[in-house]
């Protein structure tokens, strides 16, 4: 049994009495830090965009997959250079994301051979270990999956597609659900430069305010609850002054090889 366990939202200690009762008296909710962090780098959002290529009035288009055979990279292999090749680059700046799991079981060297030709026509393919929250900030469009990258840009404010979104792996009544109600489908046998402009009609601040509410029950908290937890079991005072919550770092280079692509 853990001493203690982070939950991100209210809703959470229901599931918790329902699934799994015998911890719930260790359980308390401190929040998203993650969220947290996202919402305190929107000032920087023109910053991290010149960092990422959008300049010029150029739009920012991230696609993001989680993992697995049903993800969108695993469902559409060739969802990069689709996308690289019907926006126009001089209109459009296209940012990748794809999970870790997927760089570490084929391995670096082989996930940027497949996308070589993306490369070459300018997508910023983002290194694994840091980047995907800075790319969020600054896009215009998340093109993504049922993956939690694709739902905190939702949150964020930013109009969403989703080019896979397999209903069978994604928990009834969950956040999740509720972005896979709301959001459109890619139609991939329509262009795409319309259905990207479309995606806005289907997003409204009511509507990016819930799913944001649906992450995180305590926003703009979870720093200052987390250390308070932790002081708490190692039985010390907790300090008097409240955490500083940090804007994310500005993107990474791209991956190592890249250039050489």
């Amino acid at each position: 049994m853990p001493s203690s366990m982070a939950l991100a939202h209210e809703r959470h200690l229901s599931m918790l009495d329902r699934e799994c009762p015998e911890a719930r008296p260790v359980a308390f909710v401190c929040g998203d830090p993650c969220l947290d962090r996202l919402t305190a780098s929107l000032p920087y959002r023109e910053a991290y965009r010149r960092s990422l290529g959008a300049v010029g009035g150029r739009r920012l288009v991230l696609v993001s997959s989680t993992w697995g055979r049903d993800s969108l990279f695993g469902a559409h292999p060739d969802v990069l250079l689709r996308v690289a090749t019907e926006l126009p680059r001089d209109q459009y700046q296209i940012v990748a994301a794809l999970h870790p799991h997927i760089w570490s079981w084929y391995g670096r060297r082989q996930v940027l051979s497949w996308h070589a030709d993306c490369l070459r026509l300018g997508v910023r393919l983002l290194p694994p270990e840091e980047g995907w929250r800075a790319a969020l900030v600054a896009a215009d469009r998340v093109v993504g999956d049922h993956g939690s990258v694709t739902y905190y840009g939702a949150a964020l404010g930013v109009p969403v597609l989703l080019g896979a979104f397999p209903e069978e792996s994604v928990a009834p009544g969950t956040h999740t659900a509720g972005l896979g109600a709301v959001a459109p489908r890619v139609e991939w046998d329509r262009p795409l430069v319309p259905q990207l402009a479309e995606a806005a009609h289907a997003f409204t601040k009511r509507v990016h305010d819930e799913l944001r509410h649906g992450l995180s029950s305590r926003p703009g908290e979870a720093a200052r609850l987390i250390r308070a937890e932790m002081y708490r079991l190692m039985r010390l005072q907790d300090q008097a002054r409240s955490p500083d919550v940090l804007p994310v770092p500005a993107p990474c280079p791209p991956a190592a090889g890249v250039q050489a692509a």
